[in-house]
């Protein structure tokens, strides 16, 4: 069981084990054949031994324009409201 904190509260995570489900065992040889090879960069996230090439995703340029508007609307909410706080957890999501 693990207590995690977010910035909106509380979750709890349980883990179990089931005696009845079969373990599950792989009999593969890694060979050039089966095997794929990816390369993390700078420029390109990542590159695969095929030359397919996956673009950087841009997680933080997309919802910046959001951000910007959230901070606006904290900048002018009264300190000690409630309305601050729930601004306060809008920013943190």
């Amino acid at each position: 069981m693990t207590i995690s904190r977010k910035a909106d509260g509380y979750y709890v995570t349980l883990s179990l084990e089931d005696k009845s489900v079969p373990a599950l065992t792989f009999n593969v040889e890694p060979t050039l054949k089966n095997t794929l090879l990816i390369d993390m960069g700078l420029k390109e996230f990542l590159v695969t031994t095929e030359g397919e090439s996956v673009p950087i995703p841009q997680y933080y340029r997309k919802s910046q324009k959001r951000l910007k508007t959230l901070q606006k609307r904290l900048s002018r909410k009264k300190k000690g409201s409630k309305r601050r706080l729930k601004a306060v957890k809008a920013v943190a999501k």
